[in-house]
């Protein structure tokens, strides 16, 4: 039989960040509904300006507008995954990912979602949780933590350090979001998974022989950066 205890920040690896991490009244993990953990998921690209001669940018509302003029509105209630690049960075190149060798945080330097943003989201698509590919919802020079503050605020959850993201769809997955339930919890460890049904190539056939052109499920995997999660074992 195998056996182990293990701990954890609740702030470390893929994780969850709770309303109640940045507003008192927020809900804490185990607060939030079950029916927010299944959602629609929308991926915003914004490599064509994020790299690391210029890391500090945000996924703004010009963003999110280009983003409808491409793919149609976007769906009420979804998590809206940021993809920046940077989860490439992981494990590969530490000082990319954070902006500074020492992981300083007086340093930071990454891009994420700019709090005005955030605000169009909830005030305008009903937006439930946002999700970046880097350590932070806010960018890394963020004085104030202005992101954090208008998302929890409004009892959206966030999502950091989900490394795949680029390899979502733009439009049309489903996000499932697995957190570790803590009582009064302010985040934790997060599992993310993203299912979506992906059109087979002409001439090819679906198992079962179903007629090309039908959909065939795919399902995909969002990668837990796990390297920094302070773990321990006990005999």
């Amino acid at each position: 039989m195998a056996l182990s205890d293990f701990e954890t920040g609740e702030h470390v690896g893929t994780h969850i960040d709770a309303p109640i991490h940045f507003t008192e009244t927020g809900w804490t993990v185990d607060e939030i509904p079950p029916d927010r953990f299944i959602s629609p998921a929308i991926m915003v690209d914004i490599r064509y300006k994020a790299s690391p001669q210029t890391p500090d940018v945000n996924v703004t509302v010009e963003d999110l507008q280009d983003w409808e003029t491409q793919h149609g509105r976007i769906p009420d209630r979804a998590v809206v995954f940021m993809c920046s690049g940077w989860g490439e960075y992981y494990g590969v190149n530490e000082a990319a990912y954070w902006g500074n060798e020492a992981r300083d945080s007086m340093n930071w330097h990454f891009p994420g979602f700019g709090a005005d943003a955030v605000q169009w989201l909830i005030d305008n698509r009903g937006t439930i949780g946002i999700s970046v590919d880097t350590p932070s919802i806010d960018y890394g020079p963020s004085p104030y933590f202005s992101t954090h503050v208008v998302a929890c605020g409004h009892n959206l959850y966030a999502l950091e350090h989900v490394k795949n993201s680029c390899a979502l769809p733009a439009k049309g997955a489903t996000s499932y979001v697995f957190p570790i339930k803590t009582e009064g919890g302010t985040g934790g460890p997060t599992r993310v998974v993203a299912i979506w049904d992906e059109p087979r190539l002409a001439g090819h056939t679906c198992s079962g022989g179903n007629p090309a052109g039908l959909a065939d499920k795919k399902m995909f995997a969002l990668v837990l950066i796990t390297a920094m999660m302070f773990a321990y074992q006990k005999m």
